[in-house]
């Protein structure tokens, strides 16, 4: 029995949700550390799974830092080994990862690897992204000491980490999710029938080009066509854009007034609202941009940095269309589609709309490759990346 802890006290409830349903199994056992804000999101959906763990939940008045120093010790005593997701926030929310350091073999799930694995101290734009970015930078490499391991999101990562940065740890490649279209269960039953439902998931932050999909729309469709789209997420902010979410939704707006069947948010979206659209979309994009030099580097979309709509596309078994900078690994060759221009954007998404043949064909495709991520066959993968880290820190 290998007693598993998975620590998440920032907003990744969701990542929390899944990591427990595939961590549990008859050979394991789940302690979930967390605060009382997720705790609320996916309790009940843990527990109608019928997946049993025990929860170490912050007190609501506990600060991050007392809340570490309590669970410290049950780590030491009760875990074989321990999983922390999501460290991020300012420096002073990181500082409080610096001394924690349980006495049992642990686990880092990085999402970002310039942050973590290649640190650089940096002038940005004025004194307070000077100070908050440079803190930031020496924090992470502080916290990163105290862990035996790294897991990052997909294969690429681990082949970019290993080959470019020196770290010299374990890295173990896992995509955080599992195939749970419950109402599809053979090739067969997947149709291409019209509308075509498109769907954006993500908060509408400037690292995805929505002018782009909003402008293929406009000017390859009419407001008649069998085309619905969705802009899953609501306005966020992102490098000091405050005012990005709200213009795009006002386009949005517009379009609809027009007759175009578009669906949009405001406000926050409730989980089982977020799956079905997930669920019942033809195709999700991600069309994310490419950033130029920030901080003294480049993003390396796909190996230094990621896209959530990869585990959408993944957990729902539904093509998925990005832009061909992105680095693709074995994890979605089978339900990815690449595009390196607007046109070629447009055109493929004309072809997803009007082209039926096309849409079936790409949609099969798209569930055989989630057939490779069931909930049993995550299970078993994620067993024996524990079996192999555990094994090496025995014998180291």
């Amino acid at each position: 029995m290998v007693h598993i802890g998975l620590l998440e006290t920032n907003y990744h409830s969701h990542i929390l949700y899944y990591i427990a349903r595939v961590a549990d199994t008859p050979d394991s056992s789940v302690t979930l550390f967390t605060v009382p804000e997720i705790e609320e999101k996916i309790r009940d959906r843990i527990e109608e799974t019928g997946v049993a763990v025990e929860w170490v939940v912050a007190d609501p008045d506990e600060s991050e830092r007392a809340f570490l120093d309590r669970i410290e010790p049950i780590c030491e005593r009760t875990l074989d080994v321990l999983i922390v997701n999501t460290i991020s926030g300012p420096a002073p929310e990181l500082y409080n990862y610096i001394r924690f350091d349980p006495d049992c073999p642990k686990l880092l799930w990085i999402y970002n690897v310039r942050t973590w694995l290649e640190p650089k101290l940096s002038v940005p734009r004025n004194l307070k992204s000077f100070l908050d970015y440079n803190s930031r930078t020496i924090c992470n490499q502080l916290v990163r000491r105290n862990y035996d391991g790294l897991l990052v999101q997909y294969s690429p990562w681990k082949t970019y980490i290993e080959r470019e940065t020196g770290y010299d740890g374990p890295v173990y490649a896992f995509p955080r999710i599992f195939y749970e279209n419950d109402e599809t269960t053979a090739e067969a039953d997947v149709t291409a029938d019209p509308p075509t439902t498109v769907t954006v998931p993500g908060a509408i932050i400037d690292k995805r080009d929505y002018d782009l999909v909003l402008d293929a729309v406009e000017s390859r469709f009419d407001a008649d066509d069998p085309v619905e789209l969705c802009l899953l997420g609501r306005p966020g902010t992102a490098r000091g854009e405050t005012g990005y979410g709200d213009r795009i939704l006002d386009r949005c707006a517009t379009l609809d007034e027009r007759g175009y069947d578009v669906t949009y948010y405001r406000d926050w979206i409730p989980q089982s609202e977020f799956n079905e659209w997930l669920e019942a979309s033809d195709v999700i994009l991600s069309p994310v941009t490419i950033p130029k030099e920030r901080y003294g580097y480049t993003e390396l979309h796909g190996q230094t940095t990621g896209t959530g709509a990869i585990f959408d596309a993944l957990g729902y078994g539904k093509p998925l269309i990005l832009p061909d900078e992105y680095v693709v690994g074995d994890e979605i060759e089978g339900l990815s589609h690449q595009y390196g221009t607007a046109d070629a954007f447009g055109d493929l998404l004309e072809r997803f709309v009007t082209d039926e043949e096309f849409r079936l064909s790409a949609k099969r495709a798209a569930f055989r490759n989630g057939q490779r991520f069931t909930l049993d066959k995550q299970q078993d993968r994620f067993a024996r990346i524990l079996d192999r880290f555990l094994d090496g820190v025995v014998d180291a």
